[in-house]
């Protein structure tokens, strides 16, 4: 019930049904089984950190089964890789591909697991290029051939479990691989953002939108088209392209309620002005209005690495009410 909940996007149902699972747990295995659902339930509501805390929690059990020890190690890979903490979530991502490259999947659980290690690691890698730029090539390298097997892993995986969410997070890796292969020289910076604007989808509260995991998968496209355009791009191109990518990640932000794509909107904005004032020599004014504030201050609450750049943010910015702003 809690994995169907969550599947469903009822995430405070799946949380509630985790409780019920801690309450009925009585073996190591159990317990690690019910904090496992509360880290997928804590994720669903954007609350990283207690999703994080709770896969740490599962893992301090002990004795617990093979599959069930991966999936967690697989949910602290997860929760480090959105809370930005770079450096825990490519060990325990590379830990596990370790694992597989001697013990080869026995079942669908763990080729899901294998798969996912394999997408953690190269969306570090790909997180890496802007954060290392002085080995981006390496990054780059690095990304291309992680999420090339994520790919690889995901795509007969999703065919064979029906399950079209997992060919969503294969499109996700797409837009990593493009993003890669500029830094690579082998695709032209314009050209890859023109092909991940194109691939964007139209309104996604309409029906027939892509939904879930799909959904998402877009929600990534944006910020490997503003991580490509900030690095590449200049001028017109660089404020065209920021535009629409900012306006389609937030879209998406507040249709999935998505914790994750709001905390990369507030920096795809803050560098956009970063680059903006570098070249010009003039500093770019913040507007916000209480909504603004609200987000940010929640953000904030999410995301321990984003504290400082909001107190800056909010330092540096004009708060209005809705009325004076139009």
């Amino acid at each position: 019930l809690a994995a169907k909940a969550h599947r469903a996007g009822e995430y405070v149902r799946s949380l509630q049904y985790a409780r019920k699972l801690h309450a009925m747990a009585e073996t190591p295995t159990q317990r690690a089984e019910a904090y496992n659902k509360e880290s997928f339930g804590w994720d669903g509501l954007g609350r990283y950190t207690k999703a994080l805390n709770a896969a740490k929690a599962g893992l301090r059990q002990e004795g617990i089964q093979t599959d069930l020890l991966m999936v967690l190690q697989g949910n602290l890979a997860g929760s480090y890789y959105t809370l930005s903490e770079l450096t825990p979530a490519q060990g325990a991502a590379l830990a596990l591909i370790n694992w597989f490259e001697h013990h080869p999947p026995e079942n669908l659980r763990q080729r899901d697991t294998q798969a996912f290690a394999h997408y953690i690691a190269g969306s570090v890698s790909r997180r890496l290029i802007t954060h290392n730029p002085e080995n981006s090539e390496y990054h780059a390298h690095n990304c291309k051939r992680e999420l090339e097997m994520a790919t690889k892993l995901y795509i007969p995986l999703a065919e064979e479990v029906s399950q079209p969410n997992l060919s969503g997070v294969a499109n996700t890796c797409k837009a990593g691989i493009i993003e890669a292969d500029v830094e690579l020289g082998l695709r032209d910076a314009e050209g890859a953002v023109a092909e991940l604007l194109d691939g964007l989808p139209g309104p996604v509260s309409e029906e027939g939108a892509p939904r879930g995991d799909w959904l998402e998968s877009y929600g990534w496209w944006c910020v490997c088209g503003a991580s490509i355009a900030l690095r590449h791009l200049t001028g017109s191109a660089l404020q065209r392209s920021m535009a629409v990518f900012s306006e389609k990640i937030l879209e998406i932000a507040d249709e999935m309620d998505n914790w994750a794509f709001r905390e990369r909107a507030l920096r795809m904005e803050y560098d956009l002005r970063q680059v903006v004032t570098n070249a010009t020599g003039y500093e770019q004014e913040y507007t916000l209005d209480e909504s603004d504030v609200r987000t940010i201050i929640g953000t904030m609450g999410r995301f321990p690495g984003f504290v400082d750049l909001g107190w800056e943010i909010l330092g540096r910015a004009k708060v209005v009410n809705h009325d004076n702003r139009n």
